[in-house]
């Protein structure tokens, strides 16, 4: 694949942000049927891929980043969600998800009806694939975390689309650096060095044959999902304390 157009596919925003970018600037780069599925992409990316985007003029970006930064300040970080020998998910972690979950429902037109375990199992399964990855010695180096930053802050400008500009930099104030500094920021290269590690990974499955055209990237971490469940400990319950 044209490391351009991989960039374009999988510019680097918190959690499932990375699906507004890649129906955002999907039309920028030729159509390509794909064999796989970003990791930090959840289901909703095959609804979304199929389906017609239509983005609303009536939804501020800068309004939502603020309507959101109050809700997770509210939110006692603290508070475990999922813990585990292998990694913990916060309460606030969830929430900052949910959010996100939200923006790209409403940026698309599509009635919110994620539940809250659904996003859970979204997130745990997104951790235990890159748990696996490490586990079998998956390593992405400073180099190319480095020019995967370079590559996407390219795919961004060439883009030219207003909607990831405003994102941009909505995201890069509440780092406090500047839209273009965003990208190579220690919290976004560390964003990439995950994804790069989880891609790497399944793409080393599909060279060894595990995952195919019939047991697919999704079907894997519910697999993953199931093998583990014993050493998760979920308090589904403390999810009820996030307000709508």
């Amino acid at each position: 694949m044209n490391e351009i157009k991989k960039s374009i596919e999988q510019i680097p925003l918190p959690d499932d942000l990375h699906e507004v970018a890649y129906n955002r600037l999907q039309k920028a780069a030729p159509k390509k049927t794909k064999r796989w599925m970003l990791p930090t992409v959840a289901a909703l990316f095959l609804i979304l891929c199929t389906t017609p985007i239509v983005f609303s003029n009536f939804i501020s970006i800068s309004d939502f980043f603020e309507s959101k930064d109050q809700k997770t300040a509210a939110i006692d970080d603290s508070i475990i969600v999922v813990e585990s020998d292998m990694f913990t998910i916060t309460l606030k972690q969830f929430g900052d998800f949910k959010e996100n979950k939200r923006f790209i429902h409403e940026l698309n037109h599509i009635p919110f009806t994620l539940t809250d375990r659904e996003m859970l199992d979204q997130l745990i399964e997104h951790e235990l694939l890159l748990h696996e990855a490490k586990t079998h010695g998956i390593v992405v180096t400073e180099q190319e975390v480095s020019e995967y930053a370079e590559q996407t802050k390219q795919a961004m400008v060439e883009s030219n689309d207003p909607i990831m500009t405003q994102i941009n930099e909505e995201l890069a104030k509440r780092l406090g650096v500047t839209a273009e500094e965003y990208f190579t920021h220690p919290s976004t290269l560390q964003q990439y060095e995950s994804l790069l590690t989880s891609n790497n990974f399944i793409s080393e499955l599909y060279i060894d044959g595990v995952l195919n055209d019939y047991y697919t990237p999704d079907q894997y971490k519910a697999d993953l999902h199931e093998k583990y469940a014993n050493q998760l400990k979920v308090n589904q319950d403390v999810l009820k304390s996030i307000k709508d």
